[in-house]
């Protein structure tokens, strides 16, 4: 590899590392929440400590914790006031982006150090499927789901929408 190519590198490395830390912080975030409107709906005051060691352990991942969210919401157990239509497709959207982010490679081939001007960063997941490319476009409000291309800033307006609504009802 090229010194110019080296340091490419090391600013998609960095842009990389700010991008997928803050998306994984901020889903911990929701997580925290749904589990803690699941403790309050399914614990009593005896049973809480118990529930709450449950659902803030390991025990449930991140993705059954929203499957059970999910099935109490369309059971009209949780009520947004029509407030949270899309949340079932964001928290969907948002867990497999974190997903995405915990388990993919930054794309760093010479061949794509070369062509980006480092407002594009990839990730490259390996699966059963094949390879699987996501793309996060630095500041931009562009969502192509075919492509697996998502702009930055519409990522932060979903997340920003999850944790508010979520805040909204914790506190009703």
């Amino acid at each position: 590899m090229n010194h110019l190519l080296s340091e490419k590198l090391i600013k998609l490395e960095t842009i990389s590392s700010n991008i997928r830390s803050s998306i994984i912080d901020r889903t911990i975030t929701i997580e925290a929440i749904i589990s803690e409107l699941l403790i309050n709906l399914l614990s009593t005051e005896k049973t809480r400590q118990s529930i709450d060691k449950y659902l803030f352990s390991d025990t449930l991942t991140f993705d059954q914790k929203i499957k059970l969210f999910n099935s109490l919401r369309k059971a009209n157990i949780f009520d947004f006031h029509g407030n949270g239509k899309d949340i079932g497709k964001n928290l969907d959207f948002i867990k497999n982006l974190r997903n995405t982010m915990a388990h993919s490679m930054l794309n760093s081939s010479d061949e794509f150090l070369e062509k980006t001007d480092l407002k594009t960063i990839e990730y490259v997941s390996f699966t059963d499927k094949g390879t699987i490319t996501v793309r996060i476009i630095i500041e931009s409000d562009v969502e192509n789901q075919n492509d697996k291309e998502y702009g930055e800033n519409l990522i932060a307006i979903r997340i920003n929408y999850l944790i508010d609504i979520l805040n909204t009802f914790k506190k009703a």
